[in-house]
């Protein structure tokens, strides 16, 4: 983690990309497998606990690529800290959507 940047600059961050470029299902499902899980799963263990096939999983890393470490055969997030603000982000994302769904 970068230590220059206060902790909320991860928090706004994250928010901002969320609401930015959107999440699609597989990319939530990635970032929600990534946080339940020890932090490190490969592309084909990411489509096994996700359902998706791997080539989504292949199409979705490659749109959010900038808040993840790709080695080969290995998917982790950068930084625990964004992981965190992402996962929260994601989160409120989803209700912002849900109760903008049931206003009409």
């Amino acid at each position: 983690m970068n230590e220059s940047y206060p902790p909320e600059w991860f928090k706004i961050a994250s928010s901002y990309f969320v609401k930015k470029h959107g999440l699609t299902q597989a990319q939530k499902a990635i970032i929600k497998n990534l946080l339940e899980s020890d932090g490190e799963l490969s592309p084909d263990e990411l489509a096994d606990r996700s359902g998706y096939h791997v080539d989504t999983i292949y199409q979705s890393l490659e749109s959010i690529d900038e808040l993840l470490d790709r080695g080969y055969g290995s998917v982790q997030f950068n930084d625990t800290e964004l992981s965190k603000s992402v996962q929260k982000a994601v989160q409120n994302y989803e209700l912002e959507s849900d109760n903008s769904g049931n206003s009409d």
